[in-house]
């Protein structure tokens, strides 16, 4: 039957019919006859090789194997490439919802991370008011509510006027604050010491990113405790002069008194801990890991968020919108100048702390180049941050204080002006810096290694001193 085949195809030149029989002429060398097996073998394979596609010039394969070979190829082909393309669908339907998963999730992160930063950075300013700035600034006082019982609190001093005790600088309460919260939330295991250990919110990533990168992120500043010590050192704008020694140890204080603060909080975490769960005692708890922000350094990862909607995540949402209420009430019916000011950090505190956020990523040494990963240990994110909200505030700070050494007042700058300038340096400069981030890495290397501890917060004091000097000095003193 095959040499039939070959005999017919090889010779004819009319196209054949799919549906056409194939004729067969009997072979003179064939002596024998074909076996009714055979001959029913040959002619099936002789109909499938009719119906299937001609080769080139409209005739068929020159053989039965390779025309059956070519029908199972084609077959298989038509059948793999539907299955490829419902493949590709699905796979881009995948990449659609989990692009879409992304974007919703980040307009969340982005949402309660606001409302985070927002409430961190009013109360901040709060606290600075209450425990001295009312004291001082008796020209500039705000009249509000907090007026009555913050103007006799002379606790710390802003470094400008007659009153001594500049090194307790006016920030100093919040960071303090900032870093003992940290310190009482900062465990992997018991996030929340006071709450059951199978409390959804334990798991919850978003929840704890609000509280230490959002809340004691912007209510904890590096650039506003670092630009008082930089105008002291300068001592263009105080009425004590230069006050270099002052300024060293108000270093000093913001440094070690944080730390403690700190250590408080995650000792006290602990003794919760064990009240709470006395059969479920954890030495290992008392770890801090590493920084909460480099544990959500992707933006945003696949996170446990249970709900979005869980009342401690409402809470935030609805405390930060009557902040927001209250302030703009402060500045529209009340007309007090101090409102106008925190109306414009509403957007600014947010959006330093989100710019924080996202420099996180690279205290991951995965997200950074080939040159910088043998400084894994150092958080190059945080780091940056700092260094920038110095340096953004330090200028604010210089533009005002020009202002004021041209015009022989505040008096005649725009109130636009002076609101803007004073709420990039408190808001966006205030919210990119941290403390309680610092602090929390700073203990976290001294427990691995003290010397790359040292380095780390040496590192950044005399980086965002000298900048800052250099950016201060140079615009208050250009003649």
């Amino acid at each position: 039957s095959s040499s039939l085949i070959a005999h017919y195809t090889m010779n004819s030149n009319d196209p054949l019919s799919p549906t056409d029989p194939l004729p067969i002429e009997p072979d003179p060398n064939q002596s024998t006859p074909i076996e009714s097996q055979d001959a029913g073998m040959s002619q099936d394979f002789i109909e499938m090789t009719a119906r299937l596609p001609l080769a080139n010039n409209g005739r068929a394969a020159p053989t039965i194997e390779a025309t059956a070979a070519s029908g199972l190829v084609v077959e298989d082909v038509m059948v793999n490439g539907n299955e490829d393309g419902d493949g590709d669908e699905k796979k881009n339907q995948q990449a659609t919802q989990n692009t879409t998963k992304k974007q919703q999730s980040t307009l969340v992160h982005i949402i309660y991370l606001s409302a985070a930063a927002i409430l961190g950075a009013s109360l901040r300013i709060y606290l600075g008011r209450f425990f001295g700035g009312d004291c001082e600034d008796a020209a500039d006082r705000p009249q509000d509510f907090m007026t009555p019982a913050s103007r006799p609190i002379c606790v710390t001093s802003n470094g400008r006027s007659a009153q001594t005790g500049g090194a307790l600088f006016r920030d100093l309460p919040a960071n303090l604050l900032g870093s003992f919260v940290m310190g009482l939330v900062s465990s992997s295991k018991i996030r929340i010491p006071w709450l059951s250990r199978d409390h959804p919110i334990q798991q919850d990533d978003l929840f704890h990113l609000m509280i230490s990168t959002g809340f004691c992120g912007s209510l904890t500043t590096f650039a506003s405790w670092n630009t008082q010590m930089v105008v002291m050192m300068d001592g263009t704008m105080t009425e004590l002069g230069s006050q270099i020694l002052v300024a060293l140890f108000g270093y000093l204080f913001g440094f070690m008194l944080p730390i403690s603060a700190f250590q408080f909080g995650r000792q006290l975490a602990v003794l919760l801990y064990t009240r709470k769960h006395p059969t479920n005692i954890d030495n290992s708890s008392n770890n801090t890991g590493g920084d909460e922000e480099i544990a959500s350094d992707e933006h945003p990862k696949e996170s446990k968020c249970y709900d979005n909607h869980h009342p401690f995540k409402l809470l935030f949402l609805f405390a930060s919108l009557v902040v927001i209420a209250l302030f703009v009430v402060g500045y529209v019916i009340y007309d007090i100048q101090f409102y106008q000011s925190m109306v414009l950090i509403i957007p600014l505190a947010p959006l330093g702390a989100l710019t924080r956020w996202k420099l996180s990523r690279y205290n991951s040494p995965n997200n950074r180049k080939a040159c910088t990963k043998n400084f894994y240990w150092f958080p190059v994110g945080t780091w940056t941050a700092n260094f920038l909200g110095a340096t953004c505030s330090i200028a604010c700070t210089a533009v005002l204080d020009r202002w004021k050494l041209l015009k022989g007042g505040a008096a005649d700058m725009d109130p636009w002006l002076n609101a803007v300038l004073l709420a990039l340096a408190m808001g966006f400069g205030g919210s990119l810096s941290t403390v309680s981030s610092m602090v929390k890495e700073i203990v976290s290397l001294a427990e691995a290694n003290p010397i790359r501890a040292y380095a780390y917060a040496i590192l950044t004091f005399v980086s965002a001193l000298v900048i800052s000097l250099i950016v201060y000095s140079t615009t208050i003193r250009t003649v």
